[in-house]
C-alpha cells in the first residue's frame, strides 16, 4: 500500500511510531553503554557484591531506554526466564524500579522502593508508624535500610537491584536523600545494586562530593548527545515499522542535522517528525478539498483524495522545515523571514549552489559572479525578474552587513569571494515557504 496523508488511520499510525513511549525495538547507537550497564549489574549479582552506578547525560540521549532494557533483562534473570546458565538460582535478584518524576515528595522514594520489593504500601507504612507514635514522614526512611541488612551471611536471601529513573528529582538542599540512596550498598551486610538515572552530568562530582569520602562513590556511565548520523538511523528504525514509506530522505536528513547541531535530543527529533506528519496531513486535506471544489460537475477518473495523494505523497523537506521552525526559536531565522524577496532568493541561490558542490555550505565559498549566475537561473525557473550585476552586488553587501553572507574584497566584483555566514539548514527552514528549494 501507499502512504496517504488524507487517511486519518495512516496519519495516526505514522505519528504513533514517533511517540517517545513506543519502544523502537532493537537498541541501536547505545550498544556500548548498554553493555557497560549490564556487565556491572551482572558482575555484582554473580559475586553477590553491592555496588552503585550513576547513568547521566543530556535529555533525549537514550539513558532511560537503555536502563529500561537492562531492567527487562534483570527481571528475566530474577524469574529464571533469562538465558539458561546466565545466573544460578541463588544469584537471581529481586528488582525495584521507581520513576522519581511520579513522586509527590522526594522522601516518598523510600516507601516506593519498599513497596516494589514486596513490602507494605506507603499509605499502610505511614498508618503503622502513626499508630506506633512515630513520625510517618520518617518511617519509610528508617525501615528501608533494614531491607538490605543481614544478607551477607544468608545465601538464601536474594540480591536487590534498585533502579531510579529521573533521580535528579530527589535533589534537596542538603542532598540527604541522594546520600542515603547511594549509601545503601555500603550498609553492613547489604547486598544491593543501586542504579540512578538523571540528566545532571556533574551530580556525583559537584553536587554529592562527600560520596567519595564515604567510600560509596558510584560508577558513572555518561551518555553523549546523538550525532546527525545516529539520529537519522534511529528515525529510520522507527519508520521501518510502517508498511509504507512516508518521509522524504531529505526531510529526515534536515531534522537530524538540525537537532544534532542544537542538542542531540532524540525526543525533540521525534516531536519534529510527528509535527511534520501533521503538517503534511493538513496540507493534503486542504489540497483534496480544493480539488473537490474545482471538480464539482466535471467528470474525472480520480477522486480528489487520490489526486492530492499522487501530487504530494510524502512528508517533504518543507514540512520538516516548518516543524523545525516551530520547535526552534532563532533571531537569525526571524531575520531571514523578514527579508525582501530578492534578498531571500540570493540566500536560496547560495544554498542550491553549495549543495551541488557538496560539503558543508557554511565552510564553502564561491565567486560572486558564480553566485549571480545561480541566482539568475533561479529567477528564470520561478519567472521572477532578476537583478543586474551591480544591483546584485549591492544586495550581497546588505546581506553581509546583516552577517548572513561573508563577502571578500576585490577590484573586480565578479571575482570577489562569497560564502554563507549561517548554516544552510537555517536558510532552508527559514525560507521553506518561498519554495525555491
Amino acid at each position: 500500500s501507499q502512504w496517504d496523508p488524507t487517511d486519518p488511520g495512516m496519519v495516526t499510525q505514522a505519528k504513533a511510531v514517533m511517540h517517545t513511549s513506543v519502544a523502537p525495538g532493537e537498541l541501536k547507537c547505545r550498544e556500548r553503554e548498554h553493555k557497560e550497564v549490564m556487565a556491572a549489574i551482572h558482575a555484582a549479582l554473580k559475586h553477590r557484591k553491592s555496588s552503585s552506578m550513576y547513568v547521566c547525560g543530556l535529555p533525549g540521549t537514550g539513558k532511560s531506554l537503555t536502563v529500561g532494557e537492562a531492567e527487562k533483562a534483570v527481571r528475566r534473570w530474577g524469574d529464571g526466564s533469562g538465558r539458561v546458565g546466565k545466573l544460578a538460582k541463588s544469584e537471581r535478584p529481586i528488582v525495584a524500579a521507581v520513576n522519581c518524576m511520579a513522586l509527590s515528595e522526594p522522601r516518598h522514594v523510600f516507601a516506593r522502593i519498599i513497596e516494589a520489593l514486596g513490602g507494605v504500601s506507603p499509605a499502610e507504612l505511614a498508618r503503622a508508624s502513626a499508630d506506633a507514635g512515630g513520625n510517618p514522614e520518617n518511617s519509610d526512611l528508617s525501615q528501608l535500610p533494614e531491607r538490605f541488612k543481614g544478607r551477607a551471611n544468608d545465601a538464601a536471601k536474594p540480591m536487590v537491584v534498585v533502579l531510579l529513573d529521573e533521580m535528579d528529582q530527589l535533589a534537596s538542599k542538603a542532598q540527604s536523600i541522594l546520600y542515603e540512596l547511594f549509601g545503601l550498598p555500603t550498609l553492613p551486610g547489604s547486598r544491593c545494586v543501586v542504579v540512578g538515572v538523571a540528566n545532571n552530568i556533574n551530580l556525583v562530582e559537584v553536587t554529592l562530593p562527600r560520596l567519595k569520602m564515604r567510600g560509596c562513590e558510584p560508577e558513572v556511565v555518561r551518555f553523549d548527545a546523538y550525532d546527525k548520523d545516529q539520529l537519522k538511523l534511529l528515525l529510520a528504525q522507527r519508520l521501518a515499522k510502517l508498511p509504507w514509506e512516508c518521509f522524504e530522505d531529505a526531510g529526515l536528513e534536515l531534522c537530524s542535522r538540525k537537532v544534532a547541531s542544537a542538542t542531540g535530543d532524540m525526543r525533540r527529533a521525534l516531536n519534529i517528525c510527528a509535527v511534520a506528519v501533521d503538517l503534511c496531513a493538513r496540507e493534503a486535506a486542504a489540497a483534496a478539498a480544493e480539488a473537490e471544489a474545482e471538480a464539482e460537475g466535471v467528470a474525472t477518473e480520480k477522486t480528489p483524495a487520490e489526486a492530492a495523494r499522487e501530487s504530494k505523497p510524502l512528508v517533504r523537506i518543507s514540512h520538516v522545515a516548518r516543524a523545525i521552525s516551530l520547535s526552534f526559536a532563532s533571531p537569525v531565522v526571524d531575520t531571514m523571514r523578514s527579508l525582501p524577496q530578492q534578498q531571500q532568493m540570493v540566500l536560496c541561490a547560495a544554498v542550491r549552489l553549495f549543495r551541488v558542490g557538496g560539503g558543508a555550505s557554511r565552510s564553502r565559498e564561491t565567486k560572486l559572479g558564480e553566485l549571480h549566475d545561480k541566482y539568475s537561473s533561479l529567477c528564470k525557473e520561478t519567472a521572477i525578474k532578476g537583478m543586474n550585476s551591480g544591483q546584485f552586488s549591492e544586495v550581497c553587501a546588505v546581506l553581509a552587513d546583516q552577517t548572513l553572507l561573508r563577502l571578500g574584497k576585490g577590484a573586480e566584483d565578479r571575482q570577489r569571494k562569497v560564502s554563507l555566514a549561517v548554516h544552510e539548514d537555517d536558510v532552508t527552514f527559514a525560507l521553506q515557504g518561498v519554495k525555491f528549494f
